[in-house]
């Protein structure tokens, strides 16, 4: 059978091996040692050569914490709440430490998601374990592992449902316990509105309409833009507000309001 000479590489911080068995073409990731990955190289001609060659699995040698390095590199800077996520792959990584991923097994996240379950909501059981079903989906696309463990764990149920809407006294304290001006602000704004926090603090001068009273937020949760009314057009008028250089809103000064007119909905906690 012919066999190649094969050849060592490196995918992101990978050591990979790629060798061609009878005209087919095989690669597998080993780790970050080039010693390892070329006498493993050496290692699968010997076996092609003498006939004992087999579809390789990939077993996932690489450490879990060099791939949550390369993972977060790739993949986490590029998404929205990338703090929030970057915890989540941390979370992971002080769980599994330098094991192979090829040793994570279904059986042990199975068992983490029922003793997690019984401190932690399921929504949040289920946003941790988002993140690890992503690792692993990378893992298999850039050849480091062939199968996820994740296959096969289903969510648990979410019914985190809470609707309750703040009282005008509920506002009015709510703001008063708000010291620093900039932290009042913004909560005042988000009850009169209904926006979430990190959109109203990435507002920019030119996101205020004065004439018709709305305010565009250009990249919301879902990556669409919307249009928010203000509930009483008076108030933007009565809001004194400072421009930073790169054209966000860094303060919001605002006049005390009352709350006639000001939506249920927006004032839901």
């Amino acid at each position: 059978m012919q066999v190649s000479r094969g050849a060592v590489y490196l995918r992101g911080k990978t050591r990979t091996i790629g060798y061609i068995v009878g005209g087919r073409r095989f690669r597998e990731a080993i780790g970050t040692n080039r010693q390892m990955a070329e006498a493993m190289l050496k290692k699968r001609c010997v076996e092609a050569i003498e006939g004992r060659h087999f579809n390789v699995r990939n077993e996932g040698r690489i450490p879990f914490s060099e791939f949550a390095a390369t993972y977060t590199e790739r993949c986490i800077s590029v998404v929205k709440s990338a703090k929030t996520e970057r915890d989540r792959v941390q979370f992971w990584v002080r769980e599994f430490g330098n094991r192979p991923i090829g040793q994570i097994t279904r059986a042990e996240l199975q068992s983490w998601q029922e003793r997690k379950r019984q401190t932690c909501k399921p929504a949040t059981v289920n946003r941790i374990m988002c993140r690890l079903r992503h690792m692993f989906n990378r893992a298999v696309d850039w050849e480091l592992l062939d199968q996820s463990p994740m296959r096969g764990i289903k969510f648990l149920p979410e019914n985190n449902a809470r609707l309750r809407y703040l009282s005008r006294e509920e506002c009015d304290r709510l703001v008063e316990s708000c010291i620093a001006p900039h932290i009042r602000a913004i909560v005042t704004v988000a009850l009169h509105t209904g926006m979430r926090s990190g959109e109203i603090r990435n507002l920019q001068w030119n996101d205020l309409d004065f004439d018709s009273g709305f305010i565009i937020i250009r990249d919301s949760k879902n990556g669409e833009p919307r249009h928010v009314q203000w509930i009483r057009p008076s108030f933007i008028y009565s809001a004194t507000i400072r421009e930073r250089r790169d054209g966000n809103l860094c303060s919001l000064t605002l006049q005390a309001a009352d709350w006639d007119g000001c939506s249920t909905d927006s004032a839901r906690h």
